[in-house]
């Protein structure tokens, strides 16, 4: 058994050692003979034991980001753009140091 730490959810395009590994780390018995059914297995151990969230090596298998959740970044828009301009440029740079002098 290896110490590797898992990084993505679990789905079908992992390859089969991988999963075969994870399935001997989880203590799966006994393993399911492809990748569908290896998938499935695993999915339905880690939902049974949701304290497996909390152990460093299996954290990323719990992890995901919807796709319908938008980053600040795209929401920011060029009028937020010029009023963070506007109140930046009304702050008291102090002593110029450096290149600037």
């Amino acid at each position: 058994m290896t110490s590797e730490t898992f990084f993505s959810p679990v789905d079908n395009r992992w390859k089969k050692t991988k999963l075969v590994e994870l399935a001997i780390s989880l203590g799966i018995t006994p393993l399911p003979p492809n990748v569908k059914m290896l998938v499935r297995e695993i999915k339905k151990h880690l939902s049974a034991n949701p304290n497996h969230a909390e152990i460093p090596k299996y954290q990323g298998l719990y992890v995901y980001r919807s796709q319908n959740t938008t980053s600040r970044k795209q929401d920011k828009k060029s009028t937020d753009k010029a009023a963070e301009d506007l109140s930046e440029s009304s702050k008291d740079i102090g002593e110029v140091l450096g290149a600037f002098k």
